[in-house]
């Protein structure tokens, strides 16, 4: 009789520095086999301790940790053939004894478990027999400070604390089964972030190609090779026609890696080694920002393929383009060159341009940046001083850079010399939300900073909703008729007036009393 091997995985988050998505793949008799539920244990239950409260001693005041976790479990919702049952357990520590517990609660257990992980934010601990789960626990880090009351990654850094949705979401991506991915602007980037709240499509292709909904999606697969040898955790990128981030891939150590669970569309396709930002390895100086894929699967400690240029398919210049229907598979390979590219984008943020004054900051995630605005953007990594205006692009043709707008500067970040760029940017009101590629070029050398900005679509306007509070109230319906009968003696309401002509119409009222009914869109 053959005895299946019982196996436990760590999977983190971190705050500093710690790779489609990215599958929990593990060789299992000379197979690869994909971590994942079975079918029969699906809904899987996630029973949450009961001590789960406010009065945490590792939860900040007038947080709900409770609802936050809620939350998060809801946006793994639907999404794919998985599903989450909610329940609610005493049992405080992680370990393997049937419950897929969450907990916040400072036990001997869980604290030895997240020293033993690197000291993370959040840790997955799951087991598994013949790459089929039976548990999962998710602990929270109880020598960390969380909270719900903060909604910037700024203000979070600036009062010591962490976002609960945030790693919560996280975290169960990895209940889900999949690894870290080295898309920055999905859940699944190892390094925390407020925008990580909720998922982007490399996170729900991921769940899709684990669990396949009842449209099956496209796929994208072939193989990679550098000097004509098979790469190891090489990524391979699908952009849509939109010029946001589908989906992604590592390839196995074969060389070969499919980018399943794509919307039909018609895509572009490109691969980038994991050098930074995204690797396979933490950085030491807290500056290089890199993904981590320690701690379970064939990825974890083993040296990958990173001696090849970020390359499109078809040629950077005049890239290929790949028709891709419901339930096709579109086979697209790669024959590498040997070599690296010298610049190397690892840092992105926020900067503020005042005349001769430029401030900035950066974090260790994508840049949230909103339709319909400009933005001031600081981008920095090796040799970037040879970065010109005309070398700057992004995978969305809706974001321009000002090529007028680049500064050119230096500076110390965790004990290293670096250059920087800093350029304004300005996003389409008609840019759809996701996350899109920050693409820098030097002659023919190009390079990528994978999901570098995450794309915040516009709220759409709400009809009649003249304070902006998405309400709209009797009092704004009496402002709007005032103002069409033209006795108003209040103030403006831009909002009631969708044409924009100055006149108050009786089919915009209409629209006002609609929103005021039901709600705004």
């Amino acid at each position: 009789m053959k005895v299946a091997a019982l196996a436990a995985v760590w999977t983190a988050l971190f705050t500093t520095s710690a790779a489609a998505y990215t599958l929990q793949v593990y060789n299992v008799g000379g197979t690869n086999v994909r971590l994942h539920w079975p079918a029969a244990t699906l809904p899987v239950l996630m029973e949450i301790n009961d001590q789960t409260g406010p009065q945490l001693p590792n939860v900040a005041a007038g947080s709900d940790p409770y609802g936050a976790v809620v939350r998060a479990v809801s946006r793994w919702q639907g999404i794919s053939g998985f599903g989450f049952q909610q329940g609610s357990t005493s049992v405080t520590s992680a370990g393997q004894d049937g419950h897929n517990v969450i907990t916040f609660v400072d036990t001997p257990d869980n604290r030895n478990a997240i020293e033993m992980a690197g000291d993370p934010l959040g840790l997955t601990l799951s087991f598994f027999v013949n790459g089929e789960l039976i548990e999962s626990d998710v602990i929270f880090n109880p020598t960390v400070l969380f909270s719900t009351t903060v909604d910037t990654d700024t203000e979070l850094f600036e009062k010591g604390l962490q976002d609960i949705e945030t790693v919560a979401t996280h975290e169960f991506g990895h209940v889900v089964g999949l690894h870290h991915t080295g898309v920055e602007s999905a859940t699944m980037w190892p390094l925390a972030s407020v925008l990580g709240r909720t998922l982007d499509a490399d996170d729900v292709a991921g769940a899709r190609a684990l669990y396949p909904s009842a449209q099956p999606g496209g796929t994208i697969s072939g193989t990679v090779t550098v000097a004509g040898q098979p790469a190891f955790g090489a990524q391979v990128v699908a952009v849509n026609a939109q010029g946001g981030i589908a989906a992604s891939a590592l390839t196995l150590p074969d060389g070969t890696y499919a980018v399943e669970a794509l919307p039909a569309d018609i895509y572009t396709v490109y691969a980038e080694p994991l050098d930074g930002p995204h690797a396979s390895i933490p950085d030491g100086t807290g500056c290089v920002r890199v993904g981590n894929l320690a701690g379970a699967g064939i990825y974890s400690g083993q040296e990958l393929t990173t001696n090849f240029p970020t390359t499109f398919s078809g040629g950077n210049d005049l890239p290929n383009t790949f028709p891709v229907a419901s339930g096709s598979v579109v086979p697209v390979d790669f024959a590498l060159p040997s070599g690296v590219t010298a610049v190397n984008p690892t840092l992105i943020g926020p900067a503020t341009v005042d005349g001769g004054s430029i401030s900035a900051q950066w974090f260790t995630s994508a840049l949230g940046v909103a339709a319909g605005t400009e933005q001031w953007l600081i981008v920095g990594g090796p040799n970037f001083d040879q970065v010109g205006a005309a070398g700057i692009t992004f995978s969305d043709a809706g974001i321009e850079v000002d090529s007028s707008s680049l500064h050119q500067l230096s500076g110390m970040c965790g004990g290293l010399q670096l250059p920087f760029i800093v350029f304004r940017a300005t996003i389409a009101p008609t840019a759809l939300a996701g996350g899109r590629s920050l693409f820098l070029r030097v002659g023919s050398a190009l390079s990528a900073l994978t999901g570098g900005v995450r794309v915040q679509a516009a709220t759409p306007t709400c009809g009649g909703d003249c304070d902006g509070n998405r309400v709209v109230t009797v009092d704004e319906l009496l402002t709007m008729v005032t103002r069409a009968l033209g006795t108003a003696t209040t103030e403006p309401c831009p909002a009631g007036d969708a044409s924009g002509d100055g006149q108050i119409t009786v089919d915009e009222i209409l629209t006002a009393v609609g929103n005021a009914l039901s709600s705004c869109p």
